[in-house]
């Protein structure tokens, strides 16, 4: 070996690197890989107002932004009335993964509306252990009805939001009825480890909307009239 290559990574010799990414892969020396399971809701249950019957098998990809209205079919519109809008969407963990195995929970989101100072929207995660709400933000930095990507990253132990029978819950609310609001996606990743006789590196999926077309502005959507209230995996 050259002197040139001894003098790589401040001194440390490539036989040493080598050496330690062996003692890493050996059978003795399992590594915890990360991993994210993602879950799109199964139910939504409205407890104020209403919301539309677009499928909940729509809010499961990122397909609007901008300033996008079409198609409809997209996204779901939640409409409000005197007391606002409560809507409580449930998700379930999938067949053989315990809740022990998901070291982080987040939401991610593709949502638009009013702006905060116009009316206020926001998304809560229920902590099981004690049966209360804890927030996980709102509308805050929104543009007037343009779609915006944001993630909300879960501050309690996983064990606290799922319940014995592998269930999360996100409620989505406003107490304001100056205005309706839109969601184009809307699930929950679940930051899982797995140990490994191998050195491995998984890398954490991070979905976000493109951004290839140049903005268009349209008008705040007229809510309409009708009244649904519960969408069961549809």
């Amino acid at each position: 070996m050259t002197s040139k290559h001894s003098a790589l990574f401040g001194g440390i010799s490539l036989a040493a690197i080598l050496l330690a990414y062996t003692a890493l892969a050996s059978p003795h020396h399992p590594v915890r890989a990360s991993a994210s399971v993602w879950l799109s809701p199964v139910a939504l249950t409205a407890v104020r107002s209403s919301h539309d019957n677009t499928p909940l098998a729509a809010l499961a990809n990122v397909e609007m932004q901008d300033w996008d209205s079409d198609p409809n079919h997209a996204y779901k519109q939640f409409f409000v009335d005197d007391s606002g809008y409560e809507g409580i969407f449930t998700y379930t963990l999938p067949a053989g993964l315990l809740p022990s195995s998901v070291l982080q929970v987040r939401l991610h989101t593709n949502q638009r509306g009013p702006t905060r100072d116009t009316q206020r929207w926001w998304w809560e995660i229920r902590n099981f252990q004690n049966n209360s709400w804890v927030e996980l933000g709102d509308n805050t930095n929104a543009e007037n009805w343009r779609w915006a990507y944001r993630v909300f990253t879960v501050s309690l132990p996983a064990g606290q939001v799922i319940n014995a029978g592998g269930a999360l819950q996100v409620r989505y609310q406003t107490d304001a009825n100056m205005d309706m609001s839109a969601i184009d996606y809307m699930v929950i990743e679940l930051v899982t480890t797995s140990a490994s006789g191998h050195f491995a590196f998984v890398p954490v999926v991070h979905r976000e909307p493109s951004s290839a077309h140049t903005p268009t502005a349209s008008p705040s959507p007229t809510a309409p009239s009708a009244t649904p209230t519960v969408t069961q995996g549809a």
